[in-house]
């Protein structure tokens, strides 16, 4: 776990424009999701950017997972590193062997184009929407199901638990009022939302603070 941090850090200073590196595959978490090793000995945990894959435990869960190995360990992978989530993963196009994984899991029908996300270039949005479709018309993987449930909806609807490795950071109080009798709580990391390439949204929340007992 140290590692993952002092690689995050490493990953935090350095300019967007430079954040490419090369990396070998370590571990595969499921079908959009990944630990790497730099060329340094550092390691990372990658969330591939504009897809969403099925959770382990749905249906189709493990084939995606599977596909992803496949497709990444061929040869070394090219990380193109686009920011970081609230879970301190690294948002990341993959390109193993001249292919984006991305894409490459939901032409095979083990993901989804995730369409809320603004981590892919407009071209790449185009492609992935493309390809969701033809593999829609052609019952690809997941596809064979009539009607297969988003993993964004399976995960709010089962409350799957995300792995502890994954939980956002601890709550830190940013200011506090003795006027206004509230504190305000950032829930996002401030070290992430203080980076200008690596801006992650920041949530707050009042709660009542209580009255000293004099």
């Amino acid at each position: 776990m140290r590692r993952f941090v002092l690689a995050l850090a490493f990953l935090l200073a350095t300019p967007l424009s430079a954040a490419t590196f090369r990396a070998t595959l370590q571990r595969v978490f499921d079908g959009d999701t990944i630990d790497v090793v730099d060329e340094r000995g550092r390691e990372f945990r990658i969330r591939l950017s504009g897809i969403d894959a099925p959770e382990r435990d749905q249906p189709f869960g493990q084939r995606s997972g599977e596909s992803l190995r496949r497709l990444l360990s061929v040869g070394p992978l090219i990380v193109d590193a686009v920011s970081v989530d609230r879970y301190q993963r690294v948002l990341a196009k993959i390109t193993c062997a001249g292919r984006d994984a991305g894409v490459e899991q939901i032409r095979s029908g083990f993901a989804w184009f995730y369409r809320w996300t603004d981590s892919i270039s407009q071209s790449d949005r185009v492609l992935y929407a493309r390809e969701e479709q033809a593999a829609r018309s052609l019952h690809r993987g997941l596809w064979a199901d009539r009607d297969p449930i988003p993993p964004w909806q399976f995960r709010r609807t089962e409350s799957v638990r995300w792995p502890p490795s994954f939980a956002a950071p601890k709550p830190v109080v940013a200011a506090e009022s003795s006027a206004s009798r509230h504190r305000v709580v950032i829930l996002a990391d401030p070290r992430l939302s203080s980076i200008p390439a690596f801006q992650v949204p920041v949530v707050t929340r009042r709660r009542p603070i209580r009255k000293p007992r004099a």
